[in-house]
């Protein structure tokens, strides 16, 4: 009697840290096909917005990025095939996407500083003729400097270059590089009447900054 009453224990027990595994098992699994699922929806985030940059931005995504993707989205296609999900899997393909991830930033950041620098320098230098609008513009382009997969970044960068270049345009600076000189040294406190030739002036004139524009004498020690 007592030894039944055991063995029937014994088996209760079993049936409890049966139960006990099965549930811990189903919810470390559904825990990593989250993390899969995350994984997915980043990698589907990196491709669309690399192909946004490199239609929209001009950038040449690297061979190695694009041999790395392929690779990666191949083995997610099999872990999706294979049914049931392992963790192990998991973790090597986020720590891939992960090292994809920091050579598409260090590309990026040379093709942004090429793509930006000359516009940003001119839009720097007539800035304070055209603050408000200038000012909207740098943001929209200084916001995608470091790489992320937030395509509203790029968008926004495309926007802000093609906003610069018609502001640029109307204001007839664009061909116009001694006009760019006189502004350059405007803001460096060091324009003299000799930038003052008549493309500067009939430019002046015709964005009306006569009276916006101040020249004055430097400290001067010494006579000619």
């Amino acid at each position: 009697m007592l030894y039944d009453k055991l063995v029937q224990k014994i088996k209760d027990m079993k049936d409890v840290c049966q139960r006990k595994t099965l549930k811990e098992n189903q919810e470390e699994q559904k825990a990593t096909d989250q993390r899969f699922k995350s994984l997915i929806e980043q990698e589907h985030c990196l491709i669309e917005t690399l192909s946004y940059a490199k239609e929209n931005l001009q950038f040449q995504v690297s061979d190695s990025v694009i041999d790395a993707l392929t690779a990666l989205h191949e083995k997610l296609i099999q872990l999706v095939g294979a049914g049931r999900v392992q963790k192990d899997a998991v973790v090597a393909a986020e720590a891939g996407l992960k090292n994809i991830q920091a050579i598409v930033q260090k590309e990026w950041k040379e093709h942004y500083k090429a793509l930006t620098d000359a516009k940003v320098s001119i839009l720097n230098i007539i800035e304070k003729i055209h603050t408000e609008n200038v000012s909207k513009y740098l943001e929209k382009i200084r916001q995608a400097e470091s790489w992320t997969t937030n395509l509203n970044k790029y968008r926004n960068l495309k926007t802000g270059l093609l906003e610069a270049d018609e502001l640029i345009r109307n204001m007839g600076i664009d061909q116009a590089p001694g006009i760019i000189h006189f502004l350059q040294n405007m803001n460096m406190g060091k324009a003299t009447v000799a930038d003052l030739d008549d493309e500067v002036l009939a430019w002046i004139r015709k964005e009306s900054l006569e009276k916006r524009i101040r020249l004055s004498f430097s400290n001067f020690n010494g006579r000619r």
